[in-house]
């Protein structure tokens, strides 16, 4: 169960990656705008430093590792928890085992966020919409509800565990 859910969320992040709409009636730099916006305002409500990139992902690295750094041709193992934006409850998570994933298949806010984060690494990633899951959000169609809105700044609580080589032409990790 475990490995089918963080199979669909790898292929959410994946789908979600190539979306790069925004809201009727907004610019991508003004939906940009407002979601770095909202983050910031979050980071300041709760009293955070953290550091800034200027595309508006923001990160902390909590406990700083000793091992590499990932990069676009590594599978990564990594535990995590997904949040909306002023939600504290997780829209997904792998706390436990962790999920493997070749970078590359992940969210863009994830992907630039964890190749700052060097193996052994805990932080937090915050990232506007278009670096997440931009205007599809995450539809559950069963319950005809969403499980990450549209238009949702979204951070993730990560922990890097290893690293493996990836097979871009099979589409598959070494172990």
């Amino acid at each position: 169960m475990r490995r089918t859910f963080g199979f669909l969320i790898c292929i959410s992040l994946l789908v979600a990656a190539c979306n790069k709409t925004t809201s009727p009636g907004l610019s991508t730099a003004e939906q940009l705008d407002k979601d770095i916006n909202m983050i910031d305002e979050y980071i300041a409500s709760k009293g955070l430093t953290v550091v800034s990139l200027d595309n508006g992902i923001r990160y902390i690295i909590t406990e700083m590792g000793t091992g590499a750094l990932p990069t676009a041709q590594n599978c990564v193992r990594f535990r995590y928890a997904g949040h909306q934006l002023y939600d504290t409850a997780a829209f997904g998570k792998n706390m436990e085992d962790g999920l493997k994933s070749p970078l590359v298949s992940l969210v863009a806010g994830m992907q630039i966020g964890m190749k700052l984060m060097p193996v052994g690494s805990k932080g937090t990633i915050f990232m506007p919409s278009g670096y997440a899951y931009g205007t599809t959000g995450i539809y559950d169609a069963s319950s005809k509800t969403y499980i990450v809105n549209p238009n949702t700044p979204l951070w993730f609580d990560v922990e890097i565990l290893q690293l493996y080589d990836y097979n871009t032409l099979g589409n598959y990790c070494y172990e």
